[in-house]
């Protein structure tokens, strides 16, 4: 919406009468610990693939917000020198090499730039482009898609294992939109992964789950915050 400096729960709560809660992305981490995948952990980390690439820290059963109420863009810190141009101005971004939003547009760029892929072959419209595609293509042995889904596998797992060495969580659990859409087998690959990168210091002792919310999450966070503000009165 690029609004700023809105008192939106102030507005909402005039009109509704209502008492108003205003979170992020991690009312949903919020709903994953309460009614999700890591009720049994106090200590979590919740870990982010959609449009964007975030990460959202649980000590004690509460959530870490930092200085400024931002811990956790770790999307938005640079990987790559001189690497695609972000939304956030920076180039070579994490999130721009993960997040569902880059990922297309690399691809459509690449298919216009004149690349061979069976993608072209599963949709005639890039304008209907979706991840599902990249991954079939890859199934398939294209070796383009294979190479997007490779370098998605490899950044997010990285990005779960310095994660994991910061901050040593019970429970790592990822979701979002391209967890849900990449299915167990993508899942598979990033636990493998982090599994390789920390398993020679840190054992047995994390656990990497997947998030069971699906679609549901953000109304299932957005209760979660109420639940969790009324229990502190």
């Amino acid at each position: 919406l690029k609004w700023r400096h809105v008192p939106i729960a102030e507005v909402v709560g005039r009109i509704t009468g209502l008492e108003v809660f205003v979170d992020n992305m991690k009312a949903v981490a919020i709903g994953e610990h309460w009614f999700g995948n890591a009720r049994d952990t106090d200590n979590l980390v919740w870990i982010y693939v959609g449009g964007g690439f975030g990460v959202v820290v649980i000590i004690g059963g509460s959530i870490y917000r930092g200085a400024s109420g931002i811990p956790g863009e770790i999307g938005h810190v640079s990987v790559v020198k001189d690497g695609p141009q972000c939304k956030c101005g920076n180039r070579g971004c994490l999130e721009t090499f993960v997040a569902e939003v880059p990922i297309l547009r690399r691809v459509r760029d690449a298919i216009e730039k004149g690349v061979k892929t069976e993608i072209t072959n599963l949709v005639k419209d890039m304008s209907s482009l979706k991840l599902s595609h990249i991954f079939l293509a890859a199934k398939s042995g294209d070796s383009f898609a294979k190479g997007i889904i490779d370098g998605m596998v490899y950044y997010t797992s990285l990005a779960a294992a310095m994660v994991a060495a910061d901050y040593d969580p019970g429970v790592i659990v990822l979701g979002g939109p391209v967890i849900e859409e990449a299915g167990e087998e993508y899942f598979e690959l990033v636990k493998k992964e982090v599994a390789e990168r920390v398993g020679k210091y840190m054992g047995s002792r994390w656990h990497m789950r997947k998030s069971v919310m699906g679609q549901d999450a953000g109304v299932i966070g957005a209760a979660a915050v109420v639940y969790q503000e009324l229990f502190k009165l």
